[in-house]
């Protein structure tokens, strides 16, 4: 398993448009049928930010292949028609362009904006900071600590403070008073070089312009301007690099330049695209000319290009840097350069494709494998899938404001993603400076502040951002369980993406605490609500765990290597041992959800998903009122157990998580009389705890969090002195409302975490 995609089971099969405008799974006998709303319903629920309704899909055989659907419906260059077609929309998306040197003719002068010009540059539709319900100076009040207070400044400051300077190539003679910029501009996105690498370099070119990139993909650059007015922004010409205070300021004014920009161009230095590759974009192209409809199962060979370049394109320096993917976040409109070239040939072309079009490759090489599996790519897939992943998850981001369904409003910015899940994705790119990552973070998050320090290391980063975002109330503070902060608060977790679920489509709203906590260096004070302990916690009768183990035999005779529940079918040799628990954990979740009754497990997978919850309520009947020695006998078996695999793989992968430990123990807690008092959770093995839940943290909306808290007193000897120890914090999954344990005996006040 890489970052969510396995690299070794087949992918799903394919999605197509069905005469009745639904979306289904073919080959039923393989892959049980499965509906999905039509094309103007499912960018509906984009619209609502209401994705998540398909949340399910996370972890299963469909998802991938669906989302992939999703993006090329509403972002890319192909239609889906009927019978596994596709229609091409838009030769625009790529292009193959020749390269010639004609631009050493040209002069290059960087030139300072005037205010007034800046200003229309910089439209006030660009917002310089997400409504928080707070303005970015009542928010520093909001810290606690003065000293980490001094370390942000006010973005509008940088804005109106920060001089702005722009790039302009124009025919000799031109007096520098006569420059006139556009009310547009490119900004420029590619990786610096800092003695680690290089770029290929140009072999027909000689180098005589300014940029900092090769020639050939700088000329190809100015070929995309609007006209020869426009200006180019380029950090390493446009900042005043032995400034100091202006380098500052600009990095804290980054992402208002690249949101700004007309366009930004992404030039891949590292990486060429090789004749096979160009005659595959050759031959597509031809094909967007004359609209064809596209059969990709008739084309096998093409498809497997494709898929060679997609997985050459993620291999390139530029998707591991923290700035570039800054820049990508921020930004509205890109053109990916790649130079056209291998072993002694000379680079003479240059490729052009846009965010959309490499969005699709992603859906090609889902297709390829849908098609025909192999494991060619195995190893690409485990070195680069990660970059695609983030890629992807970018493109999910932006889905609305580029959708033709959905009108392009401020509705998708009016969404804050979780503050520590951001922290914990910014800081896994790579950076020279730590620094700029804390920066970096503040930009994508656009907070409305910047940083005026430079802090050395990445704890020191994560201590002064855990101030920021509790004086912003955000509630992953307390939800995460990664690494302690080295010399700093006891208490404080460095963030890691895996304690944050965050739902793949919607983008989570912002949901703020309703009061900030209280804490100091030592201690962090909070109300608890105590639910119960490691000795109240239920566990799965054996009689329930060997059903469990049939239905997992069944799923595996039925779908066998069909499936992307990597946990069940994924076992690799050199790792058998740890496949072998994954599966017994499985195993064990599906038990106690058997022993809480099939009414309680679809019921609490109604909270996440209705439809689901409506195909698992007869497969769990099914299962319940017929011999287990019949089930593979019954023509609707596939169905129900498809149901059940689906359910399991998106509770195991998705719904119940514990990052405490390798793989949580299983059980159920009982905090009020009937089944609708009952939470399913995973806990830390083998030690005795108290389960407990900050009070902040009661409303239902924060049940994608990990609330609920294992603690230990921080002196067993001392008795019930209200000091505890966090040693682990879980999700749950379950119909138990804990807001309404607020008044209850159930709640102690003033409870210090003391680590």
């Amino acid at each position: 398993m890489v970052d969510g995609f396995s690299s070794v089971s087949p992918p799903p099969p394919p999605v197509l448009i069905a005469p009745s405008t639904e979306y289904c799974v073919p080959n039923p006998g393989e892959h049980p049928a499965f509906s999905l709303p039509a094309p103007d319903n499912i960018m509906a629920l984009v619209r609502r930010g209401a994705l998540h309704e398909f949340s399910f899909l996370q972890n299963n055989t469909i998802r991938k292949t669906l989302f992939c659907s999703i993006f090329v419906m509403a972002t890319g260059t192909f239609t889906h028609t009927q019978d596994s077609e596709w229609q091409l929309k838009d030769e625009d998306h790529c292009r193959i362009e020749a390269v010639d040197g004609s631009v050493t003719a040209l002069e290059q002068r960087v030139v300072t904006l005037s205010p007034a010009s800046k200003s229309q540059l910089f439209s006030p539709n660009v917002p310089q900071s997400q409504p928080l319900g707070s303005k970015p100076e009542d928010v520093l009040k909001l810290v606690k600590n003065s000293g980490i207070a001094m370390n942000f400044g006010l973005k509008s400051t940088t804005i109106s403070n920060t001089p702005f300077r722009l790039l302009h190539c124009f025919e000799p003679g031109i007096e520098e008073e006569n420059i006139i910029s556009d009310l547009s501009f490119i900004a420029l996105s590619y990786c610096w070089r800092d003695g680690k690498w290089d770029r290929l370099a140009d072999t027909n070119l000689t180098a005589c312009s300014k940029a900092p990139i090769s020639e050939s993909l700088f000329q190809a650059l100015l070929t995309e301007r609007s006209s020869s007015d426009e200006g180019i922004w380029i950090d390493q010409l446009c900042i005043n690099q032995t400034d100091e205070n202006e380098k500052m300021q600009a990095i804290g004014s980054m992402d208002v330049i690249y949101r700004s920009a007309r366009l930004v161009v992404v030039a891949l230095e590292d990486i060429l695209v090789d004749e096979d590759e160009e005659a595959a974009l050759c031959i597509l192209m031809e094909k967007y000319k004359r609209k064809d409809i596209w059969l990709p199962e008739a084309d096998i060979h093409l498809i497997h290009q494709l898929t060679k370049l997609m997985w050459r394109i993620f291999s390139a320096r530029w998707f591991t840097r923290a700035w570039c993917g800054h820049e990508l976040q921020v930004s509205r409109n890109q053109l990916f350069l790649i130079r056209v070239g291998g072993e002694n040939r000379p680079c003479r072309k240059v490729v052009k494709i846009t965010a959309a079009f490499l969005n699709d490759l992603c859906h090609v090489e889902a297709r390829l494998d849908s098609i025909k599996p192999t494991d060619v790519f195995k190893t690409f897939k485990i070195l680069y899938n990660h970059r695609r992943s983030h890629f992807v998850r970018y493109m999910l981001l932006i889905l609305p404001r580029m959708s033709q369904w959905v009108d392009d409003s401020s509705e998708d910015d009016a969404r804050v993603r979780n503050y520590m899940r951001v922290f914990a994705e910014v800081f896994s790119y790579n950076s020279s400076v730590i620094a700029d990552k804390l920066a970096i973070l503040l930009n994508v998050l656009r907070c409305g502040l910047y940083l005026g320090t430079r802090p050395e290391t990445e704890h020191e980063c994560c201590y002064i951002f855990y101030h920021l975002a509790l004086a912003s109330r955000d509630p992953t503070t307390l939800t995460i369980h990664g690494e302690r902060l080295i010399n700093r608060a006891v208490w404080m977790r460095r963030p890691r993406s895996r304690d944050i679920y965050e739902t793949f489509l919607r983008g989570t709203r912002h949901l703020r605490l309703k009061e900030i906590p209280q804490f100091i260096t030592e201690e962090l004070l909070l109300d608890m609500v105590f639910l119960g302990s490691s000795r109240t916690l239920q566990r799965a009768s054996n009689r329930s765990r060997l059903k469990a183990e049939n239905i997992v035999e069944v799923c595996i005779d039925l779908f066998g290597h069909t499936s992307n529940a990597s946990w069940l079918f994924d076992g690799a040799e050199d790792d058998l041992s740890d496949f072998r628990s994954r599966r017994n954990h499985g195993i064990d979740i599906l038990a106690c959800a058997l022993e809480c009754g099939e009414k309680w497990t679809a019921e609490s997978l109604r909270l996440k998903d209705d439809d689901e919850a409506d195909q698992l309520y007869p497969a769990l009947d099914y299962i319940e009122h017929v011999d287990c020695k019949e089930w593979r006998l019954h023509s609707e078996s596939a169905d129900h157990f498809h149901a059940l695999l689906e359910f399991l793989d998106a509770l195991v992968g998705l719904w119940l998580v514990n990052t405490s430990a390798k793989h949580g123990s299983p059980g159920w807690l009982q905090t009020g009389p009937g089944p609708a008092n009952m939470s399913l959770i995973l806990c830390p093995p083998n030690i005795e705890f108290q389960i407990a839940i900050p009070a902040l943290l009661l409303r239902p909306e924060y049940n994608f969090l990990q609330r609920i808290w294992f603690v230990v007193p921080e002196d067993p000897g001392a008795g019930d002195s209200g000091r505890w120890v966090v040693i682990g914090k879980a999700t749950s999954f379950g119909t138990a409302d804990f807001e309404l344990l607020a008044g209850s005996e159930m709640l102690r006040q003033e409870q210090r975490i003391c680590g």
